[in-house]
């Protein structure tokens, strides 16, 4: 007896990341936010795809053929799909030319739009999800009629003159409360939250009473991108007033799309702060977290979550931080906050007077001056940043996407 054939459909859930910026960009938080969501979804038995233009944060080129060890540069194959795999997620990077957005060439919008339908057609995605331009309301237009389930990644503060950039959305995500709120106030959104999923740098060796006092006596005050934006004239100023009042202090500050060459075109005299050790960004940053002893946020705009937060206290690592947008929910308790500088709150490019950073001073002061406070602090911030935890955010992250894709269109 003949045994018939049974076809088998499999009821994994495919994702797509979908905008104009690169999901690759490892200088943006939403990018780093979103490839993160994609590496849970993978890992939890999703087939997850990314379709984007080669657009990457900044005006600096990036060289995607070294940074991602590509057979071809995609800059010799402007206007073409380029398609690779990494860490099981299929990429789909339309070659602009260039990683800016400043440059993109004539057209090439429209190649973008007609091969981003063609891979919408292609995959047909349950879940459609990213963040960008007005060029995307087409693509999400489309990707609505063959029946997915739409979510836009809100993730910063930028939309507030362009509402008309979220037609054709679902459901609209944010990384805190604090932006929820924001949008809620001036849209009337309704806008989900999931919390940063953030690497963990900490290690058991690492939060031990002895690894944490040898981290105050010896360990660096660190700034991460020292952009105008970031604060970054107020972390020199802050450097510069320690000098006299804290001599002992060391600063490091880690470049990104901030630097010191940006600093110095604007500010005489960086070089003389011999305080203050630069590194240039850094792929692997737990050899800066092992070695810092404070965490310095000064950021002046409104800050999404700023994950950087939840970074340093994963590793016990107190945070000073300027009370702006969602830092001082980032910090859940653990860390100390203070207002911007009212001179830096106008201008962010602007010298602000000496009394306006003592705080963030006499803050260093009594962390690294006093052990059984930088103690108290520490294990402040490893209380604050448990629901950072990998497992936690990991588990928030799949019921989420669980929840999208049960909606109407998110079901094949």
């Amino acid at each position: 007896m003949a045994i018939p054939d049974v076809e088998s459909a499999s009821s994994a859930k495919t994702v797509m990341f979908l905008s104009d910026m690169c999901v690759l960009d490892r200088n943006s938080g939403a990018a780093l936010s979103a490839l993160s969501w994609m590496h849970t979804l993978t890992g939890a038995g999703y087939t997850c795809h990314s379709v984007s233009l080669s657009l990457f944060d900044g005006e600096a080129e990036t060289d995607m053929k070294a940074e991602f060890g590509l057979d071809i540069d995609p800059r010799d194959h402007v206007g073409a799909r380029i398609r690779f795999t990494l860490d099981g997620i299929e990429h789909n990077i339309v070659s602009a030319g260039t990683s800016s957005a400043t440059r993109l060439a004539p057209g090439m919008s429209e190649t973008f739009l007609e091969l981003a339908a063609d891979d919408l057609r292609r995959v047909r995605p349950d879940i459609v999800f990213g963040y960008g331009s007005g060029l995307l309301v087409p693509l999400r237009k489309l990707a609505g009629e063959l029946g997915s389930a739409r979510v836009f990644y809100l993730a910063n503060a930028s939309y507030g003159d362009s509402p008309d950039l979220l037609e054709h959305v679902d459901k609209i995500v944010c990384p805190s409360r604090a932006l929820a709120d924001y949008y809620r106030e001036l849209h009337s959104w309704d806008c989900d939250v999931i919390r940063d999923l953030v690497p963990d740098f900490s290690r058991p060796e690492t939060l031990t009473p002895d690894f944490i006092e040898a981290r105050r006596r010896l360990g660096l005050v660190t700034m991460i991108n020292p952009s105008f934006a970031k604060g970054g004239i107020q972390f020199i100023q802050i450097a510069n007033l320690c000098r006299s009042r804290l001599p002992d202090a060391r600063f490091l500050c880690l470049e990104s799309r901030g630097t010191r060459k940006s600093l110095s075109q604007h500010l005489n005299g960086i070089e003389t702060l011999s305080n203050i050790w630069w590194l240039p960004e850094q792929r692997d940053m737990k050899p800066v977290f092992n070695r810092t002893a404070i965490l310095l946020v000064p950021s002046l705009w409104f800050e999404a979550s700023a994950r950087v937060i939840a970074e340093a206290q994963l590793c016990g690592i107190p945070v000073i931080a300027n009370d702006v947008g969602g830092t001082v929910e980032q910090l859940n308790g653990g860390g100390l906050h203070f207002s911007p500088p009212e001179t830096l709150a106008r201008d962010r490019l602007a010298l602000c007077r000496p009394e306006e950073v003592e705080p963030w001073v006499d803050a260093i002061g009594n962390l690294l001056g006093d052990a059984g406070y930088y103690h108290k602090c520490s294990e402040a911030a490893i209380r604050a940043a448990r629901p950072f935890k990998h497992e936690e955010r990991q588990a928030a992250v799949r019921d989420y996407f669980s929840r999208v894709a049960s909606m109407n269109g998110g079901a094949p």
